[in-house]
Protein backbone atom coordinates (compact mmCIF):
# COMPACT_ATOMS: atom_id res chain seq x y z
CA UNK A 1 0.00 0.00 0.00
CA UNK A 2 2.76 2.35 1.09
CA UNK A 3 4.41 1.75 -2.52
CA UNK A 4 0.72 2.74 -4.13
CA UNK A 5 0.78 5.71 -2.36
CA UNK A 6 4.29 6.74 -3.04
CA UNK A 7 3.68 6.11 -6.44
CA UNK A 8 1.14 8.55 -6.39
CA UNK A 9 2.96 11.57 -5.25
CA UNK A 10 1.00 10.67 -1.39
CA UNK A 11 3.45 8.85 0.12
CA UNK A 12 3.83 11.24 3.24
CA UNK A 13 0.61 11.28 3.69
CA UNK A 14 0.25 7.32 5.13
CA UNK A 15 0.13 7.74 8.48
CA UNK A 16 -0.38 3.78 9.26
CA UNK A 17 -2.60 0.45 8.37
CA UNK A 18 -5.05 -0.91 10.01
CA UNK A 19 -6.02 -4.73 9.73
CA UNK A 20 -8.75 -5.68 11.01
CA UNK A 21 -10.86 -9.45 10.70
CA UNK A 22 -13.06 -9.63 7.51
CA UNK A 23 -16.63 -10.04 8.51
CA UNK A 24 -17.96 -13.53 7.90
CA UNK A 25 -21.21 -14.10 6.61
CA UNK A 26 -23.77 -10.87 6.20
CA UNK A 27 -25.79 -8.41 4.62
CA UNK A 28 -23.32 -6.09 2.63
CA UNK A 29 -24.28 -2.27 2.95
CA UNK A 30 -23.20 0.93 1.34
CA UNK A 31 -23.06 4.03 3.28
CA UNK A 32 -21.47 7.89 2.02
CA UNK A 33 -21.95 10.84 1.78
CA UNK A 34 -22.20 12.71 -1.93
CA UNK A 35 -22.16 15.92 -2.37
CA UNK A 36 -25.41 17.89 -3.87
CA UNK A 37 -24.75 21.83 -5.37
CA UNK A 38 -28.17 22.03 -4.16
CA UNK A 39 -29.08 20.78 -0.57
CA UNK A 40 -25.39 20.13 0.22
CA UNK A 41 -23.82 16.49 1.61
CA UNK A 42 -26.64 13.86 1.28
CA UNK A 43 -26.35 10.53 3.12
CA UNK A 44 -26.81 7.66 0.71
CA UNK A 45 -27.25 3.99 2.49
CA UNK A 46 -28.28 1.07 -0.22
CA UNK A 47 -27.17 -2.82 0.22
CA UNK A 48 -23.94 -3.18 -1.22
CA UNK A 49 -22.19 -5.09 -4.37
CA UNK A 50 -22.76 -5.75 -7.85
CA UNK A 51 -26.58 -5.42 -7.56
CA UNK A 52 -27.42 -2.10 -6.07
CA UNK A 53 -24.36 -0.54 -8.63
CA UNK A 54 -26.60 -2.90 -11.07
CA UNK A 55 -30.25 -1.58 -10.14
CA UNK A 56 -29.19 1.76 -8.26
CA UNK A 57 -31.36 1.04 -5.55
CA UNK A 58 -29.93 3.77 -3.08
CA UNK A 59 -31.69 5.98 -0.90
CA UNK A 60 -30.26 9.48 0.23
CA UNK A 61 -31.58 11.93 2.54
CA UNK A 62 -30.00 15.75 3.42
CA UNK A 63 -28.27 15.98 6.83
CA UNK A 64 -28.54 16.06 9.39
CA UNK A 65 -30.43 13.47 9.77
CA UNK A 66 -33.33 11.83 12.53
CA UNK A 67 -33.76 8.77 13.65
CA UNK A 68 -37.07 8.68 11.87
CA UNK A 69 -35.26 9.53 8.58
CA UNK A 70 -32.46 6.38 9.07
CA UNK A 71 -35.64 4.23 9.52
CA UNK A 72 -37.80 5.93 6.27
CA UNK A 73 -33.93 5.32 4.20
CA UNK A 74 -33.37 1.69 5.52
CA UNK A 75 -37.42 1.07 5.05
CA UNK A 76 -37.07 2.96 1.38
CA UNK A 77 -34.73 0.70 -0.67
CA UNK A 78 -36.23 -2.34 -2.53
CA UNK A 79 -33.42 -4.46 -1.59
CA UNK A 80 -33.58 -3.24 2.56
CA UNK A 81 -35.58 -6.42 3.22
CA UNK A 82 -32.73 -8.58 2.78
CA UNK A 83 -31.67 -7.05 6.14
CA UNK A 84 -34.70 -8.60 7.85
CA UNK A 85 -34.17 -11.92 7.06
CA UNK A 86 -35.44 -12.54 2.88
CA UNK A 87 -36.69 -16.02 2.56
CA UNK A 88 -35.65 -17.52 5.78
CA UNK A 89 -32.15 -15.98 5.89
CA UNK A 90 -30.70 -14.84 9.42
CA UNK A 91 -31.78 -10.63 9.81
CA UNK A 92 -29.05 -8.23 9.44
CA UNK A 93 -27.60 -6.23 12.28
CA UNK A 94 -29.95 -3.48 11.80
CA UNK A 95 -29.30 -1.76 15.00
CA UNK A 96 -25.58 -1.34 13.58
CA UNK A 97 -26.80 -0.11 10.17
CA UNK A 98 -28.51 2.67 11.76
CA UNK A 99 -25.44 3.42 13.97
CA UNK A 100 -23.26 3.70 11.19
CA UNK A 101 -25.59 5.75 9.26
CA UNK A 102 -26.29 8.23 11.95
CA UNK A 103 -22.32 8.72 12.33
CA UNK A 104 -21.91 9.24 9.17
CA UNK A 105 -24.73 12.04 8.95
CA UNK A 106 -22.72 13.92 12.07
Amino acid sequence: MRDRMIDHGQGEAMEGVLVQEQVGDGVECLVGVAPDPTFGPLVGFGLGGVATELVGDVAFRITPLTDRDIEDMIGSVRAGRLLHGFRGAPPGDIPAVRDVIARVSR
